[in-house]
């Protein structure tokens, strides 16, 4: 409570300095540093981010390097309610308190991640570096008619940078604590006549791990990744554009499932505790998983006069290996290796769009997708062995997905000032489910062969007047949905059905103090239907199931500033109240006193959602000093998240506390601007808080975040 005070008590001096400083000047000169427009494609074309009646947080390259964001995962540092957390091998992310909480293959997002227009479809995609970026759009709220299934809670859009026909070389090259060594690339140029290209190279190596694993002695907690990307740009006329892009990324990494038994917990041994350090683990094998990824897209646009015809069309291969002691013990109790999972899918999204001079701006589409996803296998390792599985069982599954939809939304003015949109989306998906898993000795068991399918209409209605050339307000309806499906961990379960969000909301986004100050506030009621959870059926065992409903209410607050031409300011909030309506018969544990946790069944209407924190906010500032030799520029931000229960269990035993983490930069750019050098630090302060936290029959463990981290880098730009 006591951070929060001060953060909203920073905000609040902000702001006195900001207005109160431009209430005594002269009118601006046309030399004065204004805030520059910011063009999102939050509505599928190029738009001023305030005409845009949806909540976006958009991030440039520049800003992304002023606020330590160097990957997806860093996000939460600048947008308010944004939780990413790290589970074995894929990103769990959480938007406005909705999420994904299981990782198991073939398992959908309720946050939908593009990158260059191309849907990602698999969770473990979302991990990459942010390298070579134009932009990043975070769109909070369901976008089911324009981005459809799985933009149940908002969307994600990378948008990397275009070949130029001008030459440019950009290059990094940094040393970090850790014995971190990370270096970027980045090189454009004409090839031919009406042909550029474009390469991005990106280079991580840590050395050192954040800790120790006091069993077998080695370092834990490593990160090392490289990828490569190119980018082709072919435009024989104003009219025709064609863009082809081929990315391979390889990440490798400890952060989420190498774990230690939370404080108070017993492992399954009867023995093992919590370690003495917050970064160390007892594990009796590395735990670690590998990720290598393969996109390939075609983007053709052809501006026709009376539309913009536009076609993507895109490939992803996805391949994870990893190995995983799950009881967190020196002892060979509950182990997984190997575990492989793969994920392939085909995809095509065709768009006609209005020219920018139409009085109704309109867009239709038609997109198909299909999916391969599944344990190819995953061999779980039990000792002592039961007498139905053997010392260990292999899982072998997969779950086809083809996914069609056609979709259309128009925005008219019906009187001076007032705009209307109105869109819809109908989407179908069909998904196959096979596989088993095999023991060592004994019968095959959990058996399935399934299909199923879902049709699902969603919509959006917004209204929005321009009160003045500075001020706009909006009210909008919108209904979302993630895609239902089967569980490959158990291809014999029944399918579950598609979770629903209906969002009223209502806002405004304003310029004040003669561009200076851009102040963007709504407000948000969803009811959150057919939630997919896991569930205990039949005394102990676990299924997902459509069990719960929810409804979650707050508020969103963003600005910036320019106090002086040397300083900026940045700066967001929001305020949540998320809570189960109903939901009987939630899976929840309790401690074992010999070991391990005891699988209860528990009520939960009423209690606050997993991972949905009560308040979370951010403040940015950039302070440039004009020197003889060049600028030194000082940028710190500040990132702060009230806490929030991580499990269901009732006694809040594995809640986050609040925290708060500080990352600051001070970088030399000289006169030429073709260099800079930039010392920086993240987590200055060394805040300890969990990235990824679980209970089970196992015990209650986690996999901590980043401690603090510093560095020096070396920026280069011909």
């Amino acid at each position: 409570m006591r951070h929060r005070h001060l953060f909203l008590a920073g905000i609040a001096s902000t702001f006195t300095v900001s207005v109160g400083g431009h209430a005594q000047t002269e009118p601006q000169s046309p030399k004065e540093a204004v805030l520059e427009e910011i063009i999102v494609t939050a509505q599928r074309r190029s738009e001023n981010l305030q005409k845009v009646p949806i909540v976006v947080s958009a991030l440039t390259d520049k800003a992304a390097e002023e606020r330590g964001v160097d990957g997806l995962v860093e996000l939460n540092a600048v947008v308010p309610g944004f939780q990413y957390n790290r589970s074995t091998n894929a990103g769990l992310v959480f938007l406005r308190g909705v999420g994904l909480g299981t990782g198991a293959a073939g398992s959908e997002g309720a946050v939908a991640f593009y990158l260059d227009d191309v849907y990602i479809a698999s969770i473990s995609g979302n991990m990459s570096e942010l390298t070579s970026i134009d932009r990043v759009e975070v769109l909070s709220g369901p976008q089911g008619t324009l981005f459809g299934r799985n933009a149940l809670a908002g969307v994600v859009h990378v948008v990397t940078r275009e070949p130029s026909a001008a030459p440019r070389f950009d290059g990094s090259m940094t040393y970090g604590n850790f014995d971190t060594i990370r270096a970027e690339a980045y090189a454009t140029t004409a090839v031919a006549a009406n042909l550029s290209a474009d390469i991005a190279l990106h280079y991580q190596n840590q050395n050192e791990g954040w800790g120790t694993n006091r069993v077998t002695g080695e370092d834990v907690f490593v990160t090392n990744g490289k990828s490569a990307r190119t980018k082709w740009l072919w435009q024989p006329s104003d009219a025709t554009k064609v863009t082809y892009s081929l990315l391979y990324d390889e990440y490798r990494s400890q952060v989420g499932l190498a774990t230690r038994l939370l404080p108070g917990s017993r492992g399954l041994d009867g023995m093992t505790t919590a370690p003495s350090d917050f970064y160390d683990v007892s594990q009796n094998r590395r735990s670690d998983y590998g990720n290598k990824a393969v996109i390939s897209s075609l983007t053709a646009v052809q501006i026709m006069g009376w539309a913009t015809l536009k076609n993507v069309m895109a490939y992803q291969h996805n391949r994870n290996i990893f190995r995983a002691d799950y009881d967190s013990t020196p002892q060979i109790l509950v182990e997984q290796e190997p575990v492989r999972v793969f994920s392939k899918t085909w995809s095509d999204e065709l768009q006609l769009i209005s020219p920018e001079s139409s009085k109704v701006s309109w867009i239709v589409g038609a997109f198909f997708l299909k999916n391969s996803s599944g344990y190819d296998p995953v061999r779980i390792i039990i000792s002592p062995p039961s007498a139905a599985r053997g010392a260990y069982y292999d899982i072998n599954s997969t779950v086809i997905t083809n996914s069609y939809a056609v979709y259309g939304q128009a925005a008219f003015d019906i009187f001076r000032d007032a705009r209307v949109t109105l869109g819809a989306r109908y989407t179908k998906d069909r998904k196959h489910v096979f596989g088993a898993s095999y023991p060592q000795a004994g019968a095959v068991f959990g058996a399935g062969d399934q299909k199923d399918s879902w049709g699902k209409l969603t919509y959006r209605a917004a209204l929005d007047y321009q009160l003045t050339d500075h001020l706009m307000a909006y009210v909008s309806y919108s209904r979302g949905f993630k895609a239902g499906g089967f569980n490959t961990a158990g291809p014999g379960d029944p399918s579950f059905s598609p979770e629903v969000i209906d969002d009223v909301e209502a806002g405004v986004k304003s310029e004040l103090l003669q561009g200076h100050l851009r102040l963007n506030a709504a407000a948000f009621y969803y009811d959150y239907k057919d939630m997919q959870v896991r569930v205990v059926v039949q005394g102990q065992l676990i299924r997902i199931l459509n069990a719960a409903n929810s409804r979650i209410k707050g508020v969103d607050l963003s600005f910036d500033g320019i106090v002086t031409d040397n300083l900026k300011i940045q700066g967001a909030f929001e305020w949540l109240d998320a809570k189960f309506l109903n939901f009987t018969g939630a899976p929840a544990t309790r401690r074992n006193p010999a070991g391990g946790n005891t699988t209860v069944v528990t009520e939960l209407s009423g209690r606050p959602l997993f991972q949905a924190p009560e308040f979370t906010a951010t403040l940015g500032a950039q302070y440039t000093v004009d020197l003889a030799t060049g600028s030194l520029q000082w940028s710190g931000n500040y990132q702060y998240n009230d806490g929030y229960n991580w499990t269901p269990e009732v006694d809040d035993r594995t809640r986050q506390k609040a925290y708060g983490v500080v990352n600051m930069a001070l970088q030399y750019t000289p006169p030429s601007e073709k260099w800079s050098l930039r010392l920086w630090g993240k987590n200055i302060t060394d805040t300890k808080y969990d990235a990824f936290v679980q209970t089970s029959a196992i015990g209650d463990y986690g996999s901590p975040a980043p401690p603090a981290t510093y560095g020096l880098t070396l920026d280069v730009h011909l």
